[in-house]
């Protein structure tokens, strides 16, 4: 994947969210009604995924 070499040839941290995106075809209420962008109930997927990862981060 393009995107996590990228973050790690930067040191950046590369969270997969992939997919939660794709799980939207299955799970229509997981994208908004523009059909593009994640909906309220996506992002709060998003939210589950990354906010573990800020927590450890912080004590660091």
């Amino acid at each position: 994947m393009y995107a996590e070499s990228v973050s790690k040839a930067e040191s950046v941290t590369f969270l997969k969210i992939t997919d939660i995106t794709r799980k939207g075809l299955e799970r229509p209420e997981l994208v908004a009604k523009d059909g593009l962008y994640p909906s309220g109930i996506g992002y709060e997927k998003f939210k589950e995924r990354l906010y573990p990862l800020v927590l450890s981060r912080l004590k660091d």
